[in-house]
Formats: C-alpha cells, sequence, structure tokens
C-alpha cells in the first residue's frame, strides 16, 4: 500500500508538471484590435490638432498589412500637405510585469517620406522614464523583445510613430501593428522537474531556447 501510494504521487507530480498545460496557465496580454479603440488600458497621445496622424483602428482603410487578420491599430499620415505627425500609443495596467515576460507583435512599416515607428520600454509614474527598444523595418516582419531586464516600477510599452505628408498628399508614412502578446515563464515548483525548467503559461510547454536566453545568462 505505501510502495502504491507513491506511485500515485509521482505520477500526480509528473502529469502536473509536463502533462497538464492548465497548471498555472494564464496569459498577460493578448490585444488583437478587434473591439473599440483604443481598447482598455490603452492610451492615445498626439501633439497636433489634426485628425489624422494618430494612432487608431485602421477600419476599411489602410487593410491590415501586418500579416494578422481583422483590424489593426494604425497611424497614417495625410489630410493636411506638408504636415509633420507624432503620435503614440501606450500600454499601460498599472502592474509590474512578470518575471522573465517577453512581448511579440506583428508590424508592417511603410516610411517612403523618412518617417519611422518605434517602440519603447518606460518606467515611472510621476518621473517617466523609456528607452527605444527597436525601430520597426518596411514591410510586415513579426517582433520579440525580452522584458526580463526591465526594472523600476509602473512599466509600460509605447509605440511611437514620426510622421510626413507631402505636398501633393499622394505619399504617406504609416505603420501598423497587431496581435500584441506579453507571455512569460514561469518557475515550476514540482520536485520531479529540475530546478532550471520552464515552462510558458501561454503554450503550456517547455522553451529551453528562451530559458537559454533568460535564465542561462
Amino acid at each position: 500500500m505505501k510502495n502504491f501510494a507513491i506511485s500515485i504521487t509521482f505520477l500526480f507530480l509528473f502529469s502536473v508538471c509536463l502533462v497538464s498545460p492548465s497548471y498555472g496557465q494564464a496569459i498577460w496580454l493578448s490585444e488583437q484590435f478587434e473591439g473599440a479603440f483604443p481598447p482598455t488600458y490603452w492610451y492615445t497621445y498626439t501633439n497636433h490638432l489634426v485628425p489624422c496622424g494618430v494612432w487608431g483602428s485602421n477600419g476599411s482603410w489602410p487593410p491590415n498589412y501586418t500579416g494578422g487578420s481583422g483590424y489593426s491599430a494604425c497611424a497614417l499620415t495625410g489630410c493636411v500637405a506638408g504636415w509633420n505627425f507624432y503620435t503614440e500609443l501606450w500600454f499601460y495596467n498599472g502592474l509590474n510585469w512578470p518575471k522573465y515576460s517577453i512581448v511579440s507583435f506583428k508590424g508592417y512599416g511603410d516610411f517612403p517620406l523618412y518617417g519611422n515607428c518605434e517602440l519603447q520600454v518606460c518606467t515611472g509614474y510621476e518621473i517617466i522614464t523609456c528607452e527605444t527598444k527597436l525601430f520597426l523595418g518596411q514591410g510586415p516582419q513579426t517582433y520579440q523583445l525580452d522584458l526580463s531586464s526591465v526594472t523600476g516600477t509602473d512599466p509600460f510599452l509605447k509605440w511611437v510613430f514620426h510622421g510626413s505628408s507631402d505636398e501633393s498628399e499622394d505619399h504617406h508614412d504609416l505603420c501598423e501593428i497587431d496581435d500584441v502578446l506579453i507571455d512569460f515563464i514561469s518557475d515550476l515548483i514540482c520536485t520531479v522537474c529540475s530546478s532550471k525548467q520552464k515552462i510558458s503559461l501561454l503554450t503550456g510547454v517547455i522553451e529551453p531556447k528562451v530559458i537559454d536566453n533568460l535564465v542561462n545568462r
């Protein structure tokens, strides 16, 4: 009977660690921009008064060029010839990110007038510090950024778009993002699992390449 109980206990621990992804499964952020814009905990800012060149839903134009489906978050210049545009899109929920967080998203850039679009990681509430982490390139691409080294309180993400429109309004700068995801890795507290085994709480599977980057540095 004692050996039987030990076998049952081992089987339960093994199934929790390696078979059942429902253990602690969670998604920190998953946003596809399909509803009202901006979504909850998302905010926009601009330094100009014209009604274009501001982050919003792509609606019926332009199409979603990111490779995602449905709608995207979009900043497109136009409507005022020879104008310089600046707009920001923030994700801020007032909570610190989980340890070993990774943000990924689909992005599209088209900058015939030398505009640009960048992702900044910021911390602070009264005194805000921001650092540019990546620039979106031309065309559709999938981007991924390790957030585990971010220190400080009140962290948030900020996509910043700079754009122009020419005098004829025939050329426009464009930036789109879609399928924004913050995934994170959690320790498995289990006697069967190795102390360095981690599991993605989104996918429920062990991801050694991510672990090499985040844990074994």
